[in-house]
């Protein structure tokens, strides 16, 4: 029987907002003048906080901490399908490459340094020189790597716009035309930067001066012009604290101190909740427990893209791309089972591999929905499974999978993403006939993935 060991696929889970549990009746916002207003975020487990340097990664766990302390440039507004300007008031393309960007005035970082184009240059130029370290997480939005991309050129899409290499910038030159200013020239036709660290990694450039050529790993600070100010982290009790910008150059918030707080479990945040010591807790375990409590309001904040955050990605190396077993395994993907077994059902799937605003993306490929008839269909027409497959009924496609399984789908992942996931992957695999072929990533050595040939 003909094997196929095709795809080195890594499942990774981008949850920052399923389910926001917010404690109306502790939240003093109605407080006297001298009263402090303190709002406190529960975490369930703890984290190392070493990657507020903005050419790290910024997501996760330090959400919370980001969106309140760093402005960025400019945001998308998903209803009306553009950006509108927070630290910058405007653009303007002078051509299809470069781009006049307009800064707002009378804006200081936490530290006292003016926030103008020179600080826009120095975050930009020092984003560009690290992140060419592919062991940064924003490598991929400021480089290009076209040599790996290269051998899935169609007539429609096609690199021959940019040189060979595998470190081609993005963009190629950042210019300050005057204080509130900056001209930023692109190298591929994209005059608008990257949406990622690009858009809103603006730090200031007086606290980081000894920072210029490298990382901060470890350091936990960050000085940017947001509503508050980063204090401290407690590593002991685990607690991070957060207070007011009494300068902000927008509306002064009405809360006077934020504390992000971890627990040991995901269940004691949940009793912290219940019990008023906490008043938002990211994702409860027991959603229907908080939602029956007469101290708790939850919110299920759902938007244009279904419920804030909450998707399940499937990676897949570029250079094991098995096309067929890429759209069979697409297709027998249980999506709902997934995001049941780890979400509770509170969540709706992702949209497509490029978001709508991407210069890739193709409206008339549809993303992938769980179809059993187009994933064994695809798996038949490719000659994987035999012609007397189509008769098959669904215990026999399972039954294969563990007797005699038409292909191997060789699968690594990091057992800190759990395991109940893994089961949703095995189950959806056995209903098209095909193995699991496990491998634990123990070292956390993720390039070793994203070598050898590829496979057709």
């Amino acid at each position: 029987m003909k094997k196929i060991r095709a795809i080195i696929v890594l499942i990774t889970l981008s949850f920052i907002f399923f389910l926001l549990p917010l404690n109306t009746n502790n939240i003093s916002v109605g407080a006297q003048e001298d009263e402090k207003v303190v709002f406190n975020i529960g975490y369930g487990g703890f984290f190392a906080l070493d990657d507020l340097d903005p050419t790290l990664a910024t997501g996760g766990e330090t959400s919370w901490i980001y969106s309140n302390v760093v402005d960025p440039l400019f945001r998308w507004d998903w209803d009306k399908e553009e950006y509108y300007g927070v630290l910058a008031t405007g653009f303007e393309l002078e051509n299809a490459t470069t781009m006049l960007i307009h800064l707002r005035e009378n804006v200081t970082f936490h530290d006292g340094t003016p926030f103008n184009a020179q600080a826009v240059k120095w975050n930009w130029e020092r984003e560009l020189l690290i992140s060419k370290d592919v062991n940064h997480v924003a490598h991929s939005a400021w480089y290009f790597i076209s040599d790996q991309l290269r051998p899935y050129e169609t007539e429609d899409w096609n690199l021959d716009h940019i040189p060979p290499g595998e470190d081609y910038p993005q963009l190629r030159k950042i210019e300050v035309v005057n204080d509130t200013c900056v001209r930023i020239i692109s190298n591929t036709g994209r005059s608008i930067p990257p949406t990622g660290a690009g858009w809103w990694s603006i730090v200031s450039p007086t606290a980081y001066a000894g920072y210029e050529t490298e990382s901060w790993l470890g350091d936990d600070s960050l000085v940017s012009t947001g509503p508050f100010k980063y204090v401290e982290y407690d590593q002991i009790d685990g607690q991070i604290k957060l207070t007011v910008n009494e300068n902000y150059w927008n509306e002064t918030p009405a809360i006077d101190e934020i504390n992000i707080i971890q627990f040991a479990t995901a269940e004691v945040a949940q009793t912290a909740m219940l019990t008023g010591e906490i008043d938002y807790l990211r994702g409860p375990p027991d959603p229907v427990s908080v939602n029956d409590s007469t101290v708790v309001n939850l919110i299920d904040p759902q938007g244009p893209l279904g419920y804030w955050g909450a998707t399940v990605w499937i990676v897949m190396p570029l250079h094991a791309i098995n096309v067929t077993m890429r759209k069979a395994m697409a297709y027998a993907w249980d999506y709902d089972l997934a995001i049941e077994t780890d979400q509770n059902g509170y969540a709706l799937p992702a949209g497509g591999v490029f978001p709508f605003n991407n210069k890739y993306y193709n409206e008339s490929i549809p993303k992938p929905y769980h179809n059993l008839a187009i994933a064994r269909e695809t798996l038949i027409d490719a000659g994987i499974a035999p012609s007397e497959a189509a008769g098959w009924s669904n215990e026999q496609w399972v039954a294969r999978a563990s007797s005699d399984p038409l292909a191997s789908f060789p699968f690594t992942y990091a057992p800190a993403s759990g395991n109940d996931l893994y089961q949703v992957l095995v189950a959806s695999a056995a209903t098209i006939g095909v193995e699991i072929d496990e491998t634990e990533l123990t070292d956390g050595a993720m390039n070793s993935l994203f070598t050898g040939p590829r496979e057709n």
